[in-house]
């Protein structure tokens, strides 16, 4: 089974278009990264606000968007999307928890 982690973006990100795994900044997130590869699991990704799911290697541009401003309906329209691209990447019906 493929073992996959999620991390969540903040909001202090670099001034220019990096990778994903870069453009995040701060030490709540270096440290959160850090965590996730010390598990190998075989991806991680970022849970954007903006993007939904990101690999690490994917190139965005800095944005300024948040969950935590974001309407009801507007967080459970991300969450479809999110899933929809978890399901691309993951079997969801096959979670195991720990």
């Amino acid at each position: 089974m493929k073992n996959i982690v999620l991390i969540s973006c903040v909001s202090k990100k670099l001034d220019r278009k990096a990778t994903a795994e870069k453009i995040y900044t701060s030490s709540l997130f270096k440290k959160n990264l850090t965590y996730a590869k010390s598990l190998k699991p075989n991806e991680i990704f970022i849970l954007s606000a903006k993007h939904g799911l990101l690999k690490l290697t994917d190139e965005i541009e800095p944005y300024d968007k948040t969950l935590n401003k974001m309407l009801v309906n507007e967080r459970k329209e991300w969450s479809k999307v999110v899933v929809k691209q978890l399901k691309s990447v993951a079997d969801l019906t096959r979670i195991i928890h720990e």
